[in-house]
């Protein structure tokens, strides 16, 4: 951890004074499990904010929370259409089914080896 000085000027965001305090993480480590392990540490030492404020997280988690977000909005409309191309590309509802089966069992069969050879997914 190292300080450097900026110069002094009032940050504010939506009319309010805000202190930003940024943070990068070393290669190989995920932002979102840092982010839990620094929130952990907070709620383990009972750390409280004064009325009047309010703490925010941005960043990689926060883009990371986002994006999940929205995919979840369209993740049945984006099946549905993924296995009506199925069943309209072979002709077949049952060859549709087998490379569905196959498609999930090949990203979960990859997740797997990553966390057996205990890699991040990063």
């Amino acid at each position: 951890m190292r300080l450097e000085p900026e110069s002094g000027s009032i940050t504010r965001r939506n009319g309010q004074r805000v202190n930003v305090i940024n943070a990068w993480v070393r290669p190989g480590v995920l932002p979102i499990e840092v982010t839990n392990a620094i929130l952990g540490q907070l709620d383990a030492a009972g750390f409280t904010l004064p009325p009047g404020y309010a703490l925010a997280l941005e960043g990689d988690s926060d883009a990371q929370q986002d994006a999940v977000s929205n995919l979840m909005i369209y993740l049945p409309i984006l099946l549905m259409l993924m296995v009506a191309t199925l069943i309209l590309s072979f002709r077949s509802a049952t060859a549709a089914g087998i490379v569905g089966l196959v498609a999930f069992l090949s990203a979960g069969l990859g997740m797997l080896s990553l966390w057996l050879g205990g890699y991040n997914l990063g």
